[in-house]
């Protein structure tokens, strides 16, 4: 196997698999291509910017770190890592934080434009030993005081996913390197947000915004769903002060629902895609 390259496998039966091999010491470094040509949108649906790598080292590495070594390899809005966790992909960056486990495969969004090769470097000083010890862990990447997260969720026939915007000290309207990330066009994006200010089109699965300012935003939501199935939108997740209400416009009803207290209900008469009808307002 190819150190820091990521691998896809699975055994029929569940069986034990063994790797045996050199512990990796030193710096590794590993190629990998935008190919978005042919892309059916300007998101890249089709997925050829990203690449599957994995962490060459027998302990775990820091989300952060690795973002920022590597922010010239990774594509402006992709600065962070993609990661299952058992039954989706979830998205980590410097605003998250965490750790990637030892071995563990994770995917990345090559920066551009088409056909271009950039190098991905694993460094030793990426390495931890400050960790929970499980893969994909989110953990405060700063001082709380100065940090505050809000999930907002959407489920569909059994299926719930969820965009993340947190409020940082040190974060604006616009892309924030290393700090927002747009969505794994690859998986299943029922929910995403976009930039507040400066919006090129790019579906963003996590937005971060100035503390400072967080009485004060309306944030554009999109929302992926099927005509004809009832679907739910909700606060999954928050840190915000109790006192901050939080609305969720709906443009083509006309209504504001206060999901601090209830949850969003709708049965879409039309598929549900793109953004321009939601919006959550602070």
């Amino acid at each position: 196997l190819e150190m820091g390259k990521g691998y896809q496998m699975a055994t029929g039966s569940g069986a034990e698999v063994k790797f045996t091999g050199n512990i990796e010491t030193g710096d590794v470094t590993e190629v990998i291509t935008n190919n978005e040509e042919g892309s059916s949108n300007s998101n890249g649906a089709d997925g050829t910017k990203f690449a599957l790598l994995s962490n060459p080292y027998p302990s775990h590495i820091t989300v952060a770190s690795f973002v920022s070594g590597n922010s010239a390899a990774l594509h402006d809005s992709h600065e962070a890592v993609y990661g299952w966790d058992g039954s989706e992909y979830d998205t980590y960056n410097s605003g998250t934080g965490g750790t990637i486990a030892p071995g563990a495969g994770f995917m990345v969004g090559a920066v551009g434009p088409d056909a271009q090769a950039s190098s991905i470097t694993f460094t030793t000083s990426m390495q931890t030993t400050t960790s929970t010890g499980d893969d994909f862990i989110e953990d405060d990447a700063m001082d709380p005081d100065d940090r505050a997260e809000l999930f907002i969720g959407v489920s569909q026939n059994d299926i719930s996913r969820r965009t993340k915007i947190f409020f940082l000290d040190n974060t604006t309207d616009g892309l924030d390197l290393g700090y927002d990330a747009g969505t794994l066009d690859m998986a299943n994006n029922l929910i995403f947000s976009r930039l507040v200010e400066g919006d090129q089109g790019v579906d963003m699965s996590i937005q971060s915004l100035a503390y400072s300012e967080m009485w004060d935003k309306v944030i554009p939501i999109g929302i992926n769903a099927i005509a004809g199935e009832e679907i739910t939108v909700s606060v999954t997740h928050k840190t915000t002060p109790a006192d901050l209400k939080i609305y969720l416009e709906d443009s083509q009803e006309g209504t504001f629902t206060l999901i601090n207290n209830e949850d969003f209900v709708l049965t879409p008469t039309s598929d549900l895609n793109g953004v321009g009808r939601f919006f959550i307002h602070m």
